[in-house]
């Protein structure tokens, strides 16, 4: 359940190579356009275990 003091989390795909420094950037970026603690994870860092679900609770907003 979100409340006020949820965090976002993205789940992102990106196209051709990127670094750390970019998905840090990015995370930067939406923590100050929205006021909130954001978590970034691409779909090749998805634990196993939790992989299906969270698959299952996603909601494409892109």
């Amino acid at each position: 359940e979100m409340d006020e003091e949820s965090d976002i989390d993205i789940l992102i795909e990106f196209e051709g190579r990127r670094s750390l420094l970019d998905l840090a950037h990015l995370k930067n970026e939406l923590e100050d356009a929205t006021n909130r603690r954001v978590d970034v994870l691409t779909y090749k860092s998805l634990h196993p275990r939790l992989k299906d679900r969270i698959l299952a609770e996603q909601v494409p907003i892109l």
